[in-house]
């Protein structure tokens, strides 16, 4: 595509007017990806500014440069320079653009919200996918462009990486779109060239406050999904969370569909538990009712806990808004299954124990507070709760944290998540702060998180339940190294419990399996 054709309406300034008609044949944010052709964008970031690779974007062959007004470029030089008010905005634009417009060819759905973003998106998106493949997805787990379901690194990535997979979607011939929506993402605009048809609100709890600032920030930026749907688009939001009439506030009545679990709340779609029936090793079969425009739909899940019943009713009125019959919707629901690391059972193959083993990303207050509700009530002996909190990260919540676990647990483990930069003491001491004195004395700690894995498994009795929060589906660790950065190791919760599991297995061979 030619440079000036790509700029073309925007408030982008070409500086060096000689070289508009500039061949791109690539758009970039990464210097190292740089090749001959490619336009290389330069935005500033929480912790680099891409301006400073400029010279290394130029050697290695960009033929054109966006970055800030203020930026001083070097003089002769054989690149293009675009300067924008908003380069975030207009990197989320050019990306479109450069990829021939993908978003306006698939119906999107975007959901954001502090806690259940991911089970919402994955439920809808295997709803979507009944009984045929038409739906791509974006999120925290992976990301399903119809080429590869590769693992993701971002909740949300950056623009051209998105428009790169809708473009994937749309040469495949995907309709739909189901994309997870971080409040930094919004924030950070790189959903700014999208236009949702259906967006999901979950709720807000106290998460990312060392970004945001305030809860009111934190709500603004996820707000910012609901000016950015399309005209008549449906916005669906639960109405038990005192948050989401403000964040939708500037939905028509018409477009809004409210989704609540309370008897006594007026909403739109409701829903309700009539039987929880537990398995042997953590399986589930939960029977619903899920009521709504689409009219009553009564089935089996392999889920429970109300969070999963609010996710799964989500999930159905946003199918309904995009024309998914109910008739498929009830066929799609016993075939449901829970995203990795969310209350994902561990077991042995072909060795069942007669103690259950879950591990969860929960790794908030509100989080670990919905998931250990969801587990008690299926629990014959003990509760066993493995858990830390994250470094150089959101501080106030480490805590509450430990409050909630405290209220629900029989037994505390206390560990760290990823503690990158910060002191693994520093942050069992801000979690020990949070609890009462009793189980300060009583909690175990073992900063060592596969050994707090390993140990908390180990101490479980015929009966008991172990949870072990805050990582969930995470494949990596990232620890201090010392020196006042971060080294980052190959960690899985799944893979230690496992082996964990397996030394509790080969340590009491005459056990009964859980029934």
């Amino acid at each position: 595509m030619q440079l000036d054709q790509l700029i073309a309406g925007t408030e982008i300034h070409l500086a060096t007017p000689a070289l508009a008609a500039a061949r791109i044949c690539d758009i970039t944010e990464d210097s190292r990806t740089v090749v001959p052709g490619s336009l290389f964008i330069a935005r500033k970031g929480l912790k680099f500014d891409a301006c400073d690779h400029i010279p290394e974007a130029i050697d290695r062959g960009a033929v054109a440069v966006l970055c800030r007004p203020d930026v001083q470029r070097p003089t002769p030089s054989p690149a293009a320079f675009l300067s924008s008010p908003d380069v975030p905005r207009d990197q989320a634009i050019l990306a479109e653009r450069f990829f021939n417009s993908p978003a306006s060819a698939l119906s999107l759905v975007g959901v954001t919200g502090t806690n259940g973003k991911t089970t919402v998106c994955h439920f809808l998106h295997q709803l979507l996918n009944y009984p045929r493949k038409r739906a791509g997805l974006i999120g925290t787990v992976c990301i399903d462009d119809a080429i590869e379901c590769a693992d993701a690194t971002l909740t949300t990535p950056g623009s051209i990486e998105i428009s790169h997979a809708l473009a994937n979607m749309r040469d495949a011939a995907y309709t739909h779109a189901v994309i997870e929506a971080s409040s930094h993402a919004l924030a950070q605009r790189r959903l700014a060239a999208l236009r949702f048809d259906a967006a999901i609100f979950t709720n807000l709890t106290g998460e990312h406050l060392d970004y945001h600032n305030s809860m009111d920030e934190y709500a603004r930026a996820k707000s910012i999904l609901f000016t950015q749907s399309a005209p008549g688009a449906t916005a669906i939001i639960n109405a038990d969370d005192p948050r989401a009439r403000d964040i939708a506030a500037n939905v028509l009545d018409e477009n809004l569909l409210t989704c609540s679990l309370e008897p006594t709340t007026p909403a739109d779609c409701t829903a309700r538990i009539i039987e929880h029936r537990p398995h042997a090793q953590g399986a589930a079969c939960t029977e619903i009712e899920l009521t709504g425009p689409w009219g009553t739909i009564t089935q089996s899940v392999r889920f429970f806990g109300a969070h999963n019943l609010m996710n799964c009713l989500q999930a159905v009125a946003a199918a309904h808004a995009l024309a998914i019959d109910p008739a498929t919707i009830d066929a799609a629901l016993p075939d449901l299954h829970l995203p990795p690391g969310r209350l994902e059972p561990i077991t042995i193959p072909d060795t069942p124990t007669p103690i259950r083993v879950f591990v969860d990303y929960a790794h908030t207050d509100d989080a670990l507070d919905k998931t250990l509700s969801a587990v008690k009530p299926t629990l014959r002996g003990k509760l066993h709760v493995c858990f830390g909190c994250g470094g150089d990260r959101d501080k106030e919540k480490r805590p509450r944290s430990a409050a909630v676990v405290c209220n629900h647990a029989d037994e505390i483990i206390v560990t760290v998540n990823d503690a990158h930069t910060e002191s693994p003491s520093s942050i069992i001491k801000d979690i020990l702060a949070g609890m009462s004195p009793q189980w300060q004395q009583r909690a175990e700690i073992y900063p060592d998180r596969a050994a707090a894995i390993h140990h908390t498994i180990a101490s479980a009795e015929p009966g008991d339940t172990v949870l072990i929060a805050g990582k969930g589906h995470e494949k990596i660790q990232f620890l201090p190294d010392g020196t006042g950065g971060q080294i980052s190791i190959p960690f899985s919760d799944a893979d230690v419990a496992r082996d964990a599991l397996k030394a509790w297995a080969a340590a009491h061979p005459d056990s009964e399996p859980a029934q």
